[in-house]
């Protein structure tokens, strides 16, 4: 059995798990989920390590070693100290006090002196380490251990899988063209892209493509790549970030560029992702009136876009996209009418998901996750 940690947008790194694991026919079974995180059970063949690497939601795998009603020296022992006299460790709690922490700590230190080995504390800022601390403190050579409580017992796990964020970083800093108000980040892209819940062996279109992430997102998940935009310097900046990530990272899929209108291109794709056009930029919360506009002329855009997939997309292709909605600075909710989806004939798969990005941006964001009906 294995303790999955989710991160930032937990329920979002949940479906994108489900979906990705399904779309690799990983066998899995989730034994009990809370919160933040997941107990699962991985069929044989299933390698955790490479799992990780290609999720954006998933912190940690962890597994378990010993469970027990108490926490006590021989469970901890079970951890195997099969280490150098130099090593470092970290401890983490999932529905634990500190006190709970401390117990773990002291026979820890017990059990360095009986194995006559010398291993370092390292105390993350967060609760559990980041994937950057988790690398420079070299945990992977020494062990982090998380200690799950639940129902009154306890449940001793050692991290085996840790996210990695640098890919996201340099993808997200090193990429040639950068816009600032057209630049999903790569971190959000990986898990809806993942999130439509195949294999990569067919075409993905976005038509919205500004500076092609959700392009290049594509052709690391192995689909060819359609991509749409009705700015000549939108699809020069994608021409130049897809053809700099093909060669930096070896990605041997097709990308194809259409400067044309969402609402009347002309293409062929078994699968859609895109964060839309939403408005202008806003340096503050907007009136309720100024917040209805755009929403409206939001609804009429969102409305052609989607009769337009409904024209070109195969049938039961699954579509993830952001739809935004607007609080106003007295504290009101301004919605994007949203008939359209039903209209055209799609079907919404889970319900949507409210995403908030780190900056805060003042546009509210909601993540759909729907499928072209085959009817």
């Amino acid at each position: 059995m294995h303790l999955v940690i989710y991160g930032r947008d937990a329920e979002l790194g949940k479906i994108e798990f489900e979906k990705y694991c399904g779309s690799q026919s990983f066998a899995f079974s989730v034994a009990f989920e809370k919160g933040d995180y997941q107990v699962v059970e991985f069929g044989e063949d299933v390698d955790v390590k490479k799992l990780i690497k290609r999720l954006g939601g998933t912190v940690r795998i962890a597994e378990f070693f010993a469970a027990s009603s108490e926490i006590t020296e021989e469970q901890i022992e079970k951890l195997g100290f099969y280490f150098e006299k130099n090593f470092n460790y970290a401890i983490s709690g999932v529905n634990c006090g500190e006190d709970e922490l401390n117990q773990v700590r002291g026979i820890l230190k017990k059990l360095q002196k009986k194995f006559k080995i010398r291993g370092v504390e390292k105390r993350p800022d967060d609760w559990i380490a980041s994937p950057a601390n988790f690398k420079s403190w070299n945990l992977s050579e020494g062990f982090e251990l998380f200690l799950l409580k639940e129902d009154g017992n306890y449940y001793f796990a050692k991290t085996i899988a840790c996210g990695d964020s640098e890919i996201f970083e340099e993808l997200d800093n090193k990429r040639p063209k950068q816009e600032f108000t057209r630049g999903t980040s790569f971190r959000l892209a990986r898990m809806m892209v993942n999130c439509l819940g195949l294999d990569g062996s067919k075409t993905l279109v976005d038509p919205f493509c500004g500076i092609g992430t959700f392009l290049i997102e594509g052709m690391f998940a192995g689909f060819d790549v359609i991509g749409i935009d009705n700015e000549q310097r939108m699809i020069d900046a994608s021409l130049a970030n897809t053809n700099w990530a093909k060669k930096s990272f070896n990605l041997q899929k097709n990308c194809k560029l259409i400067c044309e209108d969402a609402q009347t291109a002309t293409f062929q794709a078994d699968a859609c992702v895109f964060e839309p056009y939403m408005g202008p930029f806003m340096e503050k919360l907007p009136n309720y009136e100024k917040a209805k506009k755009i929403s409206s002329e939001l609804s009429l855009l969102y409305s052609a876009v989607f009769a337009n997939l409904a024209e070109n997309l195969t049938k039961g292709a699954p579509v993830v996209c952001i739809i935004p909605f607007f609080e106003t600075y007295d504290g009101r909710t301004v919605e994007v009418e949203t008939g359209f989806i039903k209209k055209y004939g799609f079907e919404t798969t889970h319900s949507p998901i409210e995403y908030d990005t780190p900056d805060k941006a003042r546009i509210k964001r909601r993540i759909y996750f729907l499928v072209l009906s085959d009817k």
